[in-house]
């Protein structure tokens, strides 16, 4: 009888990939040009890589411990997600999967400054988030446990976090957890 592996156990080296999520289904406005909602997304997740302090850009997913739960994280009004890499970096290390988007209208360095009444927009940016990387087609496909959704944020990003957990016209049925900071 084969000798069965133990899965890995936390804390575990964090991956990082820069994803460009882009919503075709929906549309914004930045700088007087209308396009396609274009998330940038951070996530971070559970390596194989050696042991490493900070983020492993690219490394590879450590896939013994998968699926892993998913964190969605929202920024809040006017800064950008790279703020929380602390936080977003140790929920990551404890076995998590963590996708930080920027959303494109509230963060620091939108065109024109940002602009707080796009917030109502940012609930279905973290749904699309969740379908990018739950989907079939996903980087990081079998590494995200579909069954197993939490979304979070601070500020504005809390709020949207709310929305999607609870409010009845942006809640997402797959989310199962929330917090707000």
């Amino acid at each position: 009888m084969p000798t069965r592996r133990a899965a890995p156990r936390a804390p575990f080296p964090v991956g990082l990939r820069v994803l460009t999520l882009v919503d075709r289904s929906r549309t914004v406005t930045v700088a007087g040009r209308r396009g396609p909602r274009t998330l940038v997304t951070y996530v971070r997740y559970p390596a194989s890589a050696a042991h490493a302090r900070g983020d492993i850009p690219r490394a590879t997913p450590d896939r013994a411990g998968a699926p892993y739960p998913l964190v969605v994280f929202g920024h809040g009004f006017d800064v950008l997600p790279s703020l929380y890499a602390q936080l977003l970096r140790a929920w990551a290390s404890a076995g998590y999967v963590v996708a930080a988007p920027t959303f494109p209208l509230e963060n620091a360095d939108a065109p024109g400054g940002p602009d707080e009444a796009d917030l109502v927009n940012q609930p279905r940016d973290m749904s699309f988030v969740i379908s990018a990387l739950t989907g079939r087609r996903s980087p990081l496909a079998g590494l995200v446990d579909p069954e197993r959704i939490a979304v979070a944020g601070h500020s504005d990003g809390g709020e949207t976090a709310l929305a999607v957990a609870y409010d009845r016209y942006f809640r997402d049925p797959r989310v199962r957890a929330y917090a707000r900071r």
